[in-house]
């Protein structure tokens, strides 16, 4: 959390750990809140109820693509995201909150759909990747991103959809927006 009286991160507390894994075994992913799981653990998930390969190999293959880390920076840049937005990720119906300028606004989350259909939270992830300067501009209702380029660098580097491209947790410690 940051003290605004003396601008330093003084605490940090992650929570919610339900769909955590032990990445060095086979994956038993559960996924209750899969609006944050990265775009391949969905498309991983997806496939294991439609595929007769074993799920063995399935998991074999989806860590040769990946890091141990790189689910992780994935959820941290949606856990980001939902902080900008004030808004929960996975919320599909529309909901009110108050702006910092203790305006009410109305909004859903930016990963939120009716039925959380794993094919369709892809999609929505997808798409909002494609304008994420435009996306986090018009949704920040915090006053966090003031047109900072680095933010935006940093996100779109946290949720690369290509796992062997996203960034690690040494080069987030080391980026310009930290």
């Amino acid at each position: 959390m940051l003290d605004e009286s003396n601008s330093q991160i003084v605490e940090v507390k992650l929570i919610d750990f339900g769909s955590a894994f032990k990445f060095d075994s086979e994956m038993n992913v559960n996924a209750t809140t899969p609006e944050y799981l990265a775009p391949e653990m969905l498309t991983f998930l997806n496939a294991l109820t439609k595929s007769k390969e074993p799920k063995s190999t399935m998991s074999s293959k989806l860590k040769e693509m990946c890091q141990p880390w790189s689910f992780d920076v994935w959820a941290l840049g949606v856990i980001i995201i939902e902080i900008i937005t004030g808004f929960p990720i996975w919320l599909s119906a529309k909901s009110k909150m108050m702006t910092v300028q203790k305006k009410p606004k109305v909004g859903a989350g930016v990963f939120g759909v009716k039925g959380r259909d794993l094919p369709k939270i892809l999609n929505a992830q997808t798409n909002f990747m494609k304008g994420m300067n435009l996306n986090i501009k018009k949704l920040d209702n915090y006053l966090i991103y003031k047109g900072n380029t680095d933010l935006i660098n940093l996100l779109e580097s946290m949720m690369n959809v290509d796992p062997a491209k996203r960034i690690s947790p040494k080069e987030i410690t080391e980026h310009p927006f930290c």
